[in-house]
Parts: structure tokens; C-alpha cells; sequence
């Protein structure tokens, strides 16, 4: 009997219960990094790679099996040199579960890394490269069957890229909207910052365009530098001008990939002429876990998204628990690329370790993701009902998890998934305006029990399309219109006419614990929403010690929004304003604790300026002698605030500063009321029980009891709940 013979005959042995009547008895499949594809897949001999695992599974299927299936992978890393992809013929038996699990108590690692070998010092001059780095560089060249990459890995830890300091265009700032067209491509910069390097395809460009809530990376095209000006090769978001207010006074343009950029110790550059990749080293040489990725998306689960046609047909019941994935590479964009919002993404792009496009019912649990490029988890197109719980997210270079329906139309499919009970933190760290978990024309989402912090942008972000998007002047614009499906919208320009294609709606963001978000870029808040669909709620969230002072609140309802429910939120110790309610929105039993101070911020961010917000029955306390409750009263005079109070619904809250009781907001209060505006607020203290503990209990005879004010009793639970991995 010859080799293949003997596998057949033993994996009929292992299958034969199933295959002759005993067909719902769960079947197990493991693999290892030191199996071998030639074995049956038992405990004892092990297959090596999980697109074995998986071709056994599709022949088990072919063969009439039904019941649920699970593959063990072993510890050991398994290194991927293309994407696994599961498709439709991967889909569980009806009823039934495919696993892809961790073998109890290991922890096997999914990876695209690939070693670089072969180093050298180099000992010849490199143009540009700094003094204090001449004789410390080394070079390899790339590794077989990688012709580029944006990011480099010693063992567990991304090495940064070579980086120049940072500067100013020299064009000042002229709006956010392009004049011209070459607005969108033309870099004006001071003499000698840009460089007609001779690898110049291998520069870019990293900069916050005119302003402070997106970042671009751009590949160059060209460098005039007699007359200072360079030009990239795809379009910039905004214009490539000095921005209106700047935070970060370096500047906000940086070159990466040139010798120049070489100024310290553990950093690394490539140049793709001659095939190599340079390394100035943390320790006396690179050592010998210096590793490239060869991917951006490790596993894809994608059914038949059909973008011109109403249905579309998903893979279901695939599920992925306590898997560890690492090392794979960021994206660059394309010229023809659709952008959502402001450009923080794109659609429909592998640019994330784990990626579900045209999937139901499937999970993510107890995984980790970390060290890699870009995303970790995107759900695409037509997404439902896939749950990604208990899982650990960290040194990612953009979002955590993100939901991206289609554009607006009628096909609303993104929906009812779950973001529940992970931590995140230390994300966005290559693409600053990254947002942690982002449902963008995707909604009836739940997110929760997330904790959050330490990110440079926002925490949650809940989004659409705003309407000037609608407008024909736009219509090629990569931010968002390239998206809209015109002929299923038509006419429809308004807000409510708009309603029925935002698919944002029936979203619920509760019991999270966020902290120290918008780290790095200003605009927006911690959690924010804008431009989606009605019906979102907003409650029971912690959300304390957002520093950035150029930030606009701690959570916001921004343009274009309307039908947002905020209540029963804690918002704490936050130099911004806590809460901004533009639209037609409700904010409602809100504690609001050391919010804008010293800062002459508003508590109260833009009230009136959007619609008629109904604010009621909320508590504020201010330590700071300059606060104001209300950002408006700052600087407008009284007939301003009173038909600000007007437009809005502002009644039977409580004020007070601990700082100064006899604040002269209180004396504004007494006028508004003499007025007939804000007839039942107070201006009192609260009585909490604990301040400065973080127990924020009202004592039995607090007057905001008295006002109707409930108990905000989440303090206990906001945040990663008991079930949540110990390991990690």
C-alpha cells in the first residue's frame, strides 16, 4: 500500500462514525507548527497549516456531515505567506458551528512575518544620513517574495520608521475646501525640507492637511526644490496648507523613509531599487528577529457582496476563538479609493488582520491583536450578527474595529453586531485619526462594556454622510460621495429626506469605560456622532480625563444629526466641554464633574446654534473660577442667549461651582428665569457622597433627587466585565 493509500485508509478510519450514520457528533481537527499536511489531523498527528485543516473540512462536507466542527491550533507561531481566506463553500453545516480555536491553555499566533537574514554593517557613505549615525547602519536585502512594506517588527515590537522632523507649509491657511485642484496635490515648504530624493517612490509624506481632525499619508511624486514645491501623486483630503490652529508647534508635516530621517537608534528605512532594507539597531546588530510582514489581511471571511444588486450571499457560522495575530503590514491608498468620513478610512480594502466581507452570524472571542500596521478587525459590505467579545487590542496603527455598510441607498445590511467587553488601548499609533470602533452606515450595533483609553483620537465613533455630500459638486469627491448610491437616493438633499439612506441608526454605545482618547489630534470627542441615521443611544458611559484642550467635548453630537439620545452618562475631569448637542437631540440625566476648567469652555458645547436639543434634568459642577455651564454665554449678549433658550429645551437641571458658590453664572441663571427660561433649574450644591473617590452618589437629601433626577449607578459597571481573560 503506497503513502497516500495509508493517509486515506487512516483518515477513514478517524472519520468513518461520521461518515456511516453518527453524523451530529462534534468532529475535531488539530493542527501544528510541527505537524505535518500529510498526517490525518488527530491529537497525536497533528496537521501543520489551517488551509489543510480547512480543505479537510470542505471534504467532510461533500460527504453529507453535519455538526459542529472545531479546529485546535497548537502553540507555536503559523506563519501566513498568503491570506486565508474561508468563502462560501466554507460555511458552517446549518444549525451548526466551524471553530478556529486555541487548544486549552495555549496560545497559538497567526502571523504574516517573515525574517530578514543576512545582515551587513554598512561601511560606505549613505546620502543624507546623519553624522552621529555614520558606521551603526546595517542592510539586508529583502527577504524572497517581498517586493515592499510600510512596517518592520523586532519580535513583539514595531520598529518606528525613519522619520524627519517636522515643518510648516509655507501656504497659510485658506479654508478646508480646494480652490483648485492642485490645492489637493501641491506642498509649498520652506527651502531644504524636501529633497528630489533619487528613490523618491519610496517617500512619503505624513501631514494633517489644513486641519485638526484628519491625518494623510502621501506617497511624492515630485520635488521642485528651487522652487519649493512638491507634488503627490494621489490627492490629499484638504487642502496641503498651514492649518487655522495648531497644536503641535514642531509642525505638522513629517518625511518618512529618507537617510535623513535616520536620527536615532531603533529606526529602519527601505529603498526598493536596490531591494533593501536599512536599520540602525537598539543593540550592537539587528539580532535575529528582525521581521518583515508579507501581508496586510492574514484571514478573510467573504461571502458575495454584490454591489450592484440588491441581495448579497454570506458566509455563516464561522468562529474564531483565543488566536493571537500580529505582524501584517499597513496599506497605502489608490487614487480611486472611497473614502468615508473625512477620510479617516476607506471602503472595501484589506487592510486588516481580520476581515469579515459578506458574513452572518459568525464571532470573535478571547483574541488578541497587536503589533501590526493597520486595522485589526473590519466588518464589510453585508455584516450581521457577528459578535467580537472578550479580546485585547493594542499597538495597532489604526482602528480596533470597524463596521462599513454600503454607502447610502437602500442596501442596509451592516447591522445587529457586537462590540462587547474588550480592551483597547494604544491604537491609531501610524494613522492618528483612526477611531477605536467606528459604525459607519452600519446600525441596531450594540457597543459596550469596552475600556478604551490612551488613543489619539476618538474612542467611538458613530457616522454617515453628511448632506453637502449629496450636493453635484461632490460628487467625484473621495470623502464620502464616491459612496452614495445616487440612483437609489435621488433628489433627496435634506436631513430628512436623507433619513431613510443612513444606515447609522438604532445604534446603542453603553457601559464603556473611556479615558485619556483624543491623545494627538483635536475636533470631535471621546464618543461622537454625526452624519448617521436616527434612533441612537448613548448611556450609562464613563468618560473622564480627556486632556487635549483642542478637542470640542468629551461626547458630541456633531453636524448633520438628529434623533440621539444621551442619558445617564458620568462625563469627569475633562479641560473641554462635557457634552455637545448640535441637532434635534436629547440630553438628559448627565453628571458633568470638573468639566471645562479654567478653560472658559461650556459645559454645554454650542447649544442652539443646530436645532432644538432638549437638556434637562442633568447635573453640573464646576471647580474652575472661569467655567461656563453654557459655552454661549461666554460672549453673547442677553437677547442672543434668550432666543438661544428659545430653540431649546433647558429645564430642571442643577448648577454649581464648588469653587466659588456665588459664580456669576448663578446670576445669569436668576436672569433667564426672570426671562421665563430654565424656570425649575437650581443653583445648589448636589451633595455627592465621594467626589474625589470617583463615587459619584447623590446623598438622600440631594435638591437634584428633589429635581427628578435619577441615581447614576454605573460605577461598578461600566467597563470590562468579570468574564473578561485573565491571561491577557
Amino acid at each position: 500500500m503506497n503513502r497516500n493509500k495509508t493517509i486515506f485508509f487512516v483518515l477513514y478510519i478517524v472519520l468513518l462514525p461520521f461518515l456511516s450514520g453518527c453524523r451530529n457528533a462534534p468532529v475535531e481537527i488539530y493542527i501544528s507548527p510541527s505537524g505535518a499536511d500529510n498526517n490525518p489531523g488527530t491529537l497525536s498527528q497533528p496537521l501543520a497549516s489551517i488551509e489543510k485543516a480547512r480543505n479537510q473540512i470542505r471534504e467532510l462536507k461533500r460527504n453529507g456531515l453535519h455538526s459542529d466542527i472545531t479546529v485546535f491550533l497548537r502553540e507555536g507561531t503559523y506563519y501566513l505567506s498568503h491570506t486565508f481566506v474561508l468563502g462560501l463553500e466554507d460555511s458552517a453545516p446549518e444549525g451548526f458551528r466551524i471553530t478556529y480555536r486555541n487548544y486549552p491553555g495555549e496560545q497559538p499566533v497567526i502571523s504574516s512575518g517573515v525574517r530578514v537574514t543576512g545582515w551587513e554593517r554598512v561601511d560606505t557613505d549613505l546620502p543624507g544620513l546623519p553624522d552621529k549615525a555614520t558606521g551603526k547602519i546595517w542592510s539586508a536585502d529583502l527577504p524572497e517574495g517581498i517586493q515592499s512594506f510600510y512596517t518592520l517588527y523586532d519580535g513583539d515590537l514595531r520598529i518606528p520608521r525613519a522619520v524627519t522632523e517636522g515643518f510648516f507649509p509655507t501656504r497659510e491657511y485658506e479654508g478646508n475646501r480646494a480652490k483648485k485642484p492642485e490645492d489637493l496635490y501641491n506642498l509649498h515648504f520652506p527651502p531644504g525640507k524636501l529633497k528630489n530624493w533619487y528613490n523618491l517612490e519610496d517617500v512619503e509624506i505624513v501631514i494633517q492637511p489644513s486641519v485638526a481632525w484628519t491625518m494623510n499619508i502621501l506617497p511624492l511624486e515630485s520635488v521642485d526644490e528651487r522652487n519649493s514645491i512638491a507634488r503627490t501623486k494621489i490627492p490629499s483630503s484638504y487642502p496641503l496648507t498651514r492649518m487655522k490652529r495648531v497644536r503641535f508647534p514642531e509642525g505638522i508635516v513629517w518625511v518618512e523613509n529618507v537617510f535623513e530621517g535616520m536620527d536615532d537608534p531603533g529606526c529602519w528605512l527601505i529603498n526598493t531599487q536596490q531591494q533593501k532594507v536599512y536599520l540602525w539597531p537598539e543593540n550592537i546588530d539587528p539580532g535575529q528577529n528582525i521581521m518583515a510582514p508579507k501581508l496586510s489581511t492574514l484571514i478573510k471571511v467573504e461571502g458575495d457582496s454584490r454591489i450592484n444588486e440588491s441581495e448579497d450571499v454570506p458566509v455563516t457560522g464561522i468562529h474564531f476563538s483565543g488566536l493571537s495575530f500580529t505582524q501584517a503590514d499597513r496599506t497605502s491608498w489608490d487614487a480611486n479609493e472611497s473614502g468615508i468620513q473625512h477620510d479617516w478610512e476607506v471602503e472595501n480594502k484589506d487592510n486588516a488582520m481580520l476581515r469579515f466581507k459578506g458574513a452572518e452570524y459568525c464571532s470573535v472571542e478571547a483574541c488578541h491583536f497587536y503589533n501590526a500596521g493597520g486595522n485589526a478587525i473590519r466588518l464589510d459590505y453585508h455584516a450581521q450578527h457577528i459578535e467580537i467579545k472578550n479580546s485585547y487590542f493594542h499597538d495597532l496603527g489604526a482602528s480596533a474595529v470597524m463596521m462599513l455598510g454600503y454607502g447610502p441607498g437602500t442596501k442596509d445590511v451592516n447591522k445587529y453586531n457586537k462590540v462587547v467587553n474588550n480592551h483597547i488601548h494604544d491604537c491609531g499609533t501610524i494613522w492618528w485619526h483612526s477611531q477605536m470602533i467606528t459604525a459607519w452606515q452600519s446600525g441596531e450595533n450594540l457597543i459596550a462594556h469596552n475600556y478604551i483609553h490612551n488613543v489619539p483620537r476618538k474612542a467611538v465613533c458613530i457616522t454617515g454622510v453628511r448632506p453637502p455630500f449629496f450636493s453635484p459638486d461632490r460628487e467625484k469627491t473621495r470623502e464620502c460621495s464616491r459612496s452614495i448610491r445616487f440612483d437609489e437616493t435621488g433628489t433627496a438633499s435634506t436631513l430628512d429626506e436623507l433619513a431613510p439612506y443612513l444606515h447609522s441608526r438604532n445604534n446603542i454605545v453603553e457601559f464603556n469605560h473611556i479615558h485619556n482618547a483624543l491623545e494627538k489630534m483635536g475636533d470631535g470627542a471621546a464618543i461622537n456622532v454625526s452624519g448617521a441615521g436616527l434612533g441612537n443611544i448613548i448611556r450609562f458611559n464613563y468618560v473622564h480625563d480627556i486632556q487635549n484642550p483642542e478637542v470640542n467635548s468629551s461626547i458630541r453630537i456633531d453636524n448633520a444629526q438628529n434623533g440621539t439620545l444621551i442619558n445617564h452618562n458620568i462625563v469627569f475631569r475633562s479641560p473641554n466641554a462635557g457634552i455637545a448637542p448640535k441637532g434635534d437631540n436629547v440630553v438628559r440625566n448627565n453628571f458633568l464633574i470638573d468639566v471645562s476648567s479654567g478653560t472658559g469652555k461650556g459645559m454645554i458645547q454650542a447649544l442652539g446654534n443646530f436645532g432644538n436639543s432638549d437638556i434637562v434634568k442633568n447635573v453640573f459642577v464646576s471647580t474652575g473660577e472661569k467655567d461656563n455651564f453654557y459655552s454661549f454665554i461666554k460672549d453673547a449678549k442677553p437677547p442672543e442667549v434668550y432666543q438661544m433658550m428659545t430653540d431649546n429645551r433647558v429645564d430642571s437641571n442643577l448648577y454649581f461651582s464648588l469653587s466659588n458658590p456665588d459664580f456669576r453664572e448663578n446670576k445669569i441663571l436668576m436672569d433667564l428665569q426672570i426671562h421665563g427660561f430654565d424656570n425649575n433649574s437650581v443653583y445648589v450644591d448636589p451633595l455627592f457622597e465621594n467626589q474625589e473617590e470617583q463615587r459619584f452618589k447623590l446623598k438622600g437629601d440631594s435638591p437634584a433627587l428633589a429635581l427628578g433626577i435619577e441615581q447614576i449607578n454605573i460605577m461598578s459597571k461600566v467597563g470590562l466585565t468579570d468574564d473578561f481573560p485573565q491571561h491577557f
